[in-house]
């Protein structure tokens, strides 16, 4: 092959790869996905856990309510899913990487369902590790930058000409800079009527019903869980709040799991954390799905559980 073949290879090549990097760059300037504002800024108070943290939780409301406590700042939403952020060793390692090794007076409130803490089948260690290196946080080494490259690059899902096509968004989902994923029931464009709600919580019974079914609660889990307590408790305060849900998915869980509750409040006295348990109360907020709050509900209930920790802060502080 002569010398032409290798300018022109070498030409084709550099243009592939600037053209790569232009869309990489021009779908950061616009909406990537659900979870990427969560890696464009630094944070050193954070909301951990799984979808129901991602979607019921409001940093701002709960940095509001908190207004007159010292307390690092911004509080961004770092939950994110059954598959993406269970607790392990890996979740820890991102953790650790978002706050920075300087933190001394964060805010972590780390949520808790029993999808956290479980495995498909039987795994050892190794296994469960193994399976854990491939979720967002074992894949990434920027958890900081904007725009964040890193991110598009190793954890984008779909393919990076969708920069081209943003209409096939959901149209009641409100992505927020602080991390937080809104759920509108209405909008200008569209509402979720109560027979979209009805069919999704059965959708969400039916699957929780599945994975019950071959799932086991973990103790590598649980012991990984214990070491992000005593990890964060020396970088500022730390809370372990059980969120509410619809009252099926709650029984549903308990029958799984029917000393959850108990289970972490146990660990949370032998931590010397608090322990938040709002699914033993009147039931008082809408889901969508029966499982995650609707946007209203979740602002109200940002509202109680940034109250319930003021509280609990004043208690500590006199």
């Amino acid at each position: 092959m002569g010398k032409n073949f290798y300018l022109k290879l070498s030409f084709f090549i550099l243009l592939f790869i600037g053209t790569y990097f232009f869309v990489v760059h021009q779908l950061s300037q616009g909406y990537v996905d659900v979870y990427y504002p969560k890696f464009t800024q630094r944070a050193e108070s954070l909301i951990i856990g799984l979808s129901r943290g991602h979607d019921g939780i409001s940093p701002d409301v709960i940095a509001d309510e908190l207004d007159s406590f010292p307390m690092a700042r911004p509080l961004i939403n770092f939950a994110f899913d059954k598959y993406q952020s269970p607790y392990g060793e890996i979740y820890l390692e991102g953790i650790a990487k978002k706050i920075g090794e300087n933190t001394e007076d964060g805010l972590f409130i780390l949520t808790l369902s029993p999808g956290g803490f479980t495995i498909p089948g039987k795994m050892d260690d190794d296994a469960i590790l193994k399976m854990d290196k491939k979720m967002i946080m074992g894949k990434l080494s920027d958890f900081h930058s904007n725009p964040n490259y890193n991110y598009i690059v190793k954890c984008y899902a779909q393919s990076l000409y969708a920069v081209y096509n943003r209409n096939n968004l959901f149209e009641n989902q409100v992505t927020h800079p602080n991390g937080w994923n809104e759920i509108k029931v209405y909008t200008e464009e569209s509402e979720i009527s109560e027979a979209d709600m009805k069919h999704w919580k059965s959708l969400t019974l039916r699957g929780y019903e599945q994975i019950m079914k071959k799932e086991k609660i973990s103790a590598y889990r649980i012991r990984h869980f214990a070491k992000t307590l005593t990890f964060l408790k020396e970088r500022g305060t730390v809370l372990m709040v059980r969120l509410p849900s619809d009252p099926d998915i709650i029984a549903l869980e308990n029958a799984y799991w029917s000393n959850f509750s108990e289970q972490m409040d146990s660990i949370s006295k032998a931590h010397k954390v608090p322990f938040f348990d709002y699914t033993k109360q009147p039931h008082a907020y809408k889901t969508y799905d029966g499982s995650h709050l609707v946007s209203r509900s979740a602002v109200e209930f940002s509202k109680r559980l940034g109250g319930d920790i003021r509280a609990y802060l004043k208690e500590q502080n006199n």
